[in-house]
């Protein structure tokens, strides 16, 4: 959290760790713009090396192998 507040002195280490702790919702607005990258993934290997694999509930998965097939 406290990379996302920034320099923003109001947000102590007490203060933050408190609002964490608490029961209840907290909206903070960050005073810079920050990236989001969201990723969909239907695979990925697991602790013990094995892979795994969801259902691609968006047919997402043909679509990216018929990209990799054309490079």
């Amino acid at each position: 959290m406290s990379f996302l507040l920034g320099s923003d002195t109001a947000w102590t280490s007490e203060r933050q760790w408190a609002t964490w702790n608490s029961d209840k919702t907290v909206r903070i607005k960050p005073g810079e713009k920050w990236p989001v990258h969201l990723v969909y993934m239907t695979a990925w290997v697991d602790d013990a090396g094995q892979i795994n694999f969801y259902k691609d509930i968006y047919n997402k998965d043909q679509q990216l192998v018929a990209s990799l097939a054309t490079n």
